[in-house]
């Protein structure tokens, strides 16, 4: 598995495994006011905390790998998973901002982009993958 699968990997691991419990808990358990953003907050820093942790250890462990430049294929697989990503995240944001006149408010709008960019981010690691699997 080359470095750059391990990287998309770890992004679909950290996303899944923080943001699912997180959207889960809005849909079982809402919060309101200032637990929702502290939530938020949360979940956004153990995102990023759990994602550089796995990239300094993978790097770690294979340290030519990761200073290795990319290949034509990699940056071909990267811009297919990009176009995925950007499709998805594009219609779930319009779709997000489209709920405004069926009365939803701020938080659940905010939290409708933010499902948007999660739902982008897992397809583009799971496009990255695929893409990695089967050889572009």
């Amino acid at each position: 598995m080359s470095f750059r699968e391990k990287t998309a990997w770890i992004s679909l691991f950290t996303v899944v495994l923080v943001m699912g419990p997180y959207f889960y808990g809005l849909i079982v358990d809402p919060p309101q006011g200032a637990a929702a953003v502290g939530g938020l907050i949360k979940a956004i820093i153990a995102v990023i905390v759990l994602q550089v942790a796995l990239h300094i250890a993978v790097a770690v462990w294979s340290p030519k790998a990761a200073q290795a430049a990319t290949d034509e294929r990699e940056r071909l697989i990267a811009l297919k998973a990009d176009r995925v990503g950007y499709y998805v995240l594009a219609s779930g944001a319009f779709l997000a901002a489209a709920t405004i006149h069926l009365g939803f408010g701020r938080a659940e709008i905010a939290n409708g982009v933010l499902a948007a960019l999660v739902a982008a981010e897992i397809l583009r690691s799971g496009a990255q993958i695929v893409g990695f699997r089967r050889g572009v």
